[in-house]
């Protein structure tokens, strides 16, 4: 779409000389995500599960309905829920400015809960709960689970550029909080 031929931009670009051309957000938060997994094996391996995982998902059109159902109920659930806040707090009036100043409340309150369980995931507490998770889950599936004392080796990079840290420094800073942050 934005060669520099034959492209959309190059056609928008001969009718309007002066108009720009913007990356969409989603298309920003593509390569945002490309660049931090070329720059982090961890969360590339992720990011190849989560592909995986989507692929199987995405292949069978019952197992994709099932999930876009599960999803629209969801999302009815919790806009029924802002709605009667909304009601509770009287502002279903016809006054619309009032009505939006309680729709940029309620975003804020939303972001401030987000971050607020943001903040306890990365907390000890949150760590040792995914940690517990993880460990069944291995149990489990009888996958074997590093000694998180031990050093941490990376697969497939080279020994002499091996940096000195124990598997939970590992996980936990460079996986885990990195992935939250």
């Amino acid at each position: 779409m934005k060669g520099e031929m034959n492209s959309l931009k190059a056609l928008i670009l001969v009718e309007t000389p002066s108009s720009y051309y913007v990356h969409c957000f989603a298309h920003q938060l593509q390569l945002t995500l490309v660049v931090m997994a070329k720059e982090n094996s961890d969360c590339a391996w992720l990011l190849n599960i989560l592909t995986t995982l989507l692929n199987v998902v995405g292949v069978s059109c019952k197992r994709r309905d099932m999930i876009r159902e599960i999803q629209a109920q969801n999302v009815a659930q919790a806009l029924e829920m802002v709605l009667v806040k909304i009601g509770k707090n009287g502002s279903n009036s016809d006054d619309k400015a009032k009505a939006q100043d309680q729709d940029i409340v309620i975003a804020m309150r939303l972001v401030s809960m987000t971050k607020g369980v943001l903040q306890k995931k990365k907390s000890d507490l949150g760590w040792g709960n995914h940690m517990n998770k993880v460990t069944s889950l291995c149990n489990k599936y009888d996958i074997v689970v590093p000694n998180m004392e031990d050093q941490y080796i990376p697969q497939g990079r080279s020994k002499r550029f091996l940096q000195q840290a124990t598997n939970i420094h590992h996980f936990r800073v460079e996986v885990f909080i990195g992935l939250i942050d």
